[in-house]
């Protein structure tokens, strides 16, 4: 869905600016990787509510990143799992589109259907993977059969699966700052920034080498270490589905504690690389609070990146976003800009979101409104 809006504007841009990486930075800014998620599949299989993993969804509480860490392994769930409930979860998105400085906007409007499986599994060892699967089902202006995230962990050494390597289609950096659990549609330009046509915060086909040290453990804190090889193309279960070879090295390591993390994560290929820093800190339950600076080198030219975000949950059922993002890249004037969002369950259990989002870009301001049901 997004990748389609965005190419519409993109275009419109291009009529203005003949430079292709002036397009390309707008692209990265104005448009939504993919809508974040929050998965009822979990709550019905281990008998919870969404809270027991989220302030308000989709963003993790500690119990949810120790969940997430643990490659969907609920601790205790021989015990406590609910094996008649269905395993899957589906969410149609409803959404518009205004950009009013280029004045170009799209009906609100059916967007997306996705079904989701996810889960963790026991080897004959006794040693535990997990697999995350997120399969387009219908969209409104393309072919059904996009795989986002899809992606298989299985566990290589350690009694609590400390190292696994995982396989498919997925975010290189994951643990420490998640799209997925997101409560903006867009990312911080820091780390959903692409260099190389790599960044961080979006998906791509990759093997990697992921080790915690906790895994398994009932925490998130701990030592995070992930080493991979990203590939060329997009996984897909239909003909648009492409794969090519491996383009570089990717790493992110940071360490957890309770109220925070701190971490570093970088890029290379030949003379083409990206390196950055993140942190996150939780000054209290109900406010969380990110920094990120990175920096990046290509055939354009270097890039600086940086973010500062804060989550701040309200109630339950309401969140708000505020971001300033920074961008200065060749050809590009330098802009720091603000990202203002909202997130809405109007009723419980939380089936319904309602989320917008404004994006204040000089030049190019944008407003996106969603209504996702979740089931």
């Amino acid at each position: 869905m997004g990748t389609r809006i965005l190419h519409n504007c993109s275009l419109r841009l291009c009529k203005s600016a003949s430079i292709s990486l002036l397009a390309l930075v707008v692209v990265s800014l104005c448009v939504p990787p993919k809508p974040s998620r929050a998965l009822p599949i979990f709550a019905r299989k281990y008998n919870v509510t969404c809270q027991a993993c989220h302030t308000v969804p989709p963003a993790l509480n500690a119990n949810g990143r120790a969940f997430q860490a643990s490659m969907f392994n609920w601790p205790g769930a021989d015990s406590t799992v609910n094996r008649h409930a269905i395993p899957l979860s589906g969410m149609a998105t409803f959404s518009q589109f205004d950009n009013t400085s280029q004045h170009f906007s799209t009906p609100a409007d059916f967007r997306t259907l996705e079904i989701f499986t996810a889960g963790g599994f026991t080897l004959q060892d006794l040693r535990r993977g997990g697999y995350f699967f997120d399969y387009t089902a219908a969209l409104n202006d393309g072919r059904a059969g996009n795989l986002d995230n899809a992606f298989l962990g299985i566990p290589i050494i350690g009694d609590n699966s400390q190292l696994m390597l995982a396989v498919g289609q997925m975010a290189p950096m994951r643990y420490q700052w998640n799209q997925l659990n997101s409560l903006t549609s867009s990312a911080p330009i820091a780390l959903g920034g692409a260099v190389d046509a790599f960044s961080f915060g979006t998906t791509t086909p990759a093997v990697e080498l992921d080790y915690f040290d906790n895994r398994m453990k009932g925490t998130a804190n701990g030592n995070y270490v992930t080493v991979g090889v990203p590939f060329e193309g997009h996984l897909s279960l239909n003909s648009d589905s492409t794969s090519g070879a491996a383009r570089g090295l990717f790493a992110t390591a940071f360490t957890r504690r309770d109220r925070g993390s701190l971490g570093a994560f970088g890029y290379a290929r030949n003379s083409n690389n990206l390196y950055g820093l993140a942190a996150t800190l939780t000054p209290r339950s109900s406010t969380m609070l990110l920094a990120a600076v990175a920096t990046g080198q290509d055939v354009f030219g270097t890039s600086r990146l940086a973010s500062c975000e804060a989550d701040e949950k309200l109630t339950s059922r309401v969140a708000l976003t505020g971001r300033v993002d920074y961008i200065d890249q060749p050809y590009v004037v330098w802009q720091t800009y603000p990202v203002v969002g909202i997130t809405y369950y109007p009723m419980s259990p939380e089936l319904l979101r309602l989320s917008a989002e404004l994006i204040d870009l000089k030049d190019n301001q944008t407003i996106s409104v969603f209504a996702r049901i979740q089931f």
